[in-house]
């Protein structure tokens, strides 16, 4: 869309606003709006403590399983709609409802239940300031909890699925607490949006690889793991130390090295031990893998944000 400039005096120009997004957020005459530069471009958005007008979709949930509903739900919440109205068909949809808001939409209840009808709406969500603490929280618990599972799985101790669950379900809330906030407000800032995105949204993968890894090996009665499979897990924590230092230290030279890394362990040793050994053992190779990779994904974006203010 393109605007004419309007001279007013010497000194200043004027701007017109489109219409449909002064009557969306409902801007009234002399309301403050925030302007900032970036490179050749202004980015004209509405203050940080503007309370936005609520909005809500309704969906319907036709025959879909619980699988399909988290997603929608999870996608929806993402999107920034303060109220999903969702129509249901099944108490058993309604369950999964239920477990799905209480479990991963943080701030989010159902309010309202009518005939086949629900309303799962904000009441609680945390202010924007909370993004960085809430990021680092992320970080520090796969870091910790991912440690804990290989050394269950090393040490044949498969004994805290449920403790993983609920850890899971911690990092799945989190992350889209993250991925919300990141698409309805921007965050960390317009030109780094999408690399924020990615790396918020494969960290929530590489602990699902984590978490499956471990329920994987709870289902057999006597997984061992031979001295080759068991050294390169054990280098899995350094290597997601090391995407967590050169994210929040803009280090290109430890992104670079996770590359490096990345290569080394699967061209030169994941790929010959998957040749030499069957069973069960090459399940946890295949996570293995996927974790490498995963964080491999992550540490791409890094290159992207070097001109970003560090996140403290």
């Amino acid at each position: 869309m393109r605007r004419k400039l309007i001279k007013q005096g010497n000194n200043s120009y004027t701007l017109t606003l489109p219409i449909k997004w002064i009557r969306e957020y409902e801007i009234k005459d002399n309301a403050e709006l925030e302007i900032n530069r970036e490179d050749n471009s202004l980015l004209i958005s509405l203050p940080i403590n503007y309370k936005k007008p609520a909005s809500s979709i309704h969906l319907d949930l036709e025959d879909y399983n619980e699988r399909t509903i988290r997603n929608i739900l999870n996608q929806n919440y993402r999107k920034g709609y303060n109220q999903i109205i969702l129509s249901y068909n099944t108490e058993e949809q309604l369950k999964h409802i239920r477990k799905i808001t209480r479990s991963t939409l943080l701030g989010f209840e159902i309010v309202k239940e009518e005939m086949n009808k629900c309303y799962v709406e904000s009441i609680a969500e945390p202010s924007n300031e909370r993004f960085s603490v809430i990021l680092r929280k992320i970080f520090h618990t796969i870091q910790h909890e991912s440690s804990e599972i290989i050394k269950d799985i090393q040490n044949n101790n498969i004994k805290n699925i449920g403790k993983y669950q609920e850890s899971k379900d911690l990092v799945d809330t989190y992350t889209n607490f993250c991925r919300r906030l990141i698409i309805k407000e921007r965050i960390p800032e317009l030109k780094s949006s999408y690399q924020f995105f990615l790396v918020v949204s494969h960290l929530s993968l590489i602990y699902h690889s984590f978490y499956y890894m471990y329920k994987f090996a709870s289902s057999q009665k006597n997984l061992r793991l031979t001295k080759k499979t068991s050294e390169i897990l054990s280098k899995l924590p350094n290597l997601f130390i090391l995407l967590h230092e050169a994210f929040y230290e803009n280090d290109l030279r430890k992104a670079h090295k996770i590359g490096m890394l990345k290569d080394e362990l699967i061209f030169s040793s994941l790929y010959k031990i998957f040749e030499s050994t069957r069973g069960p053992e090459n399940v946890i190779l295949f996570h293995i893998g996927e974790i490498i990779r995963l964080i491999h994904l992550s540490s791409i974006n890094i290159f992207s944000l070097t001109d970003h203010k560090k996140i403290e």
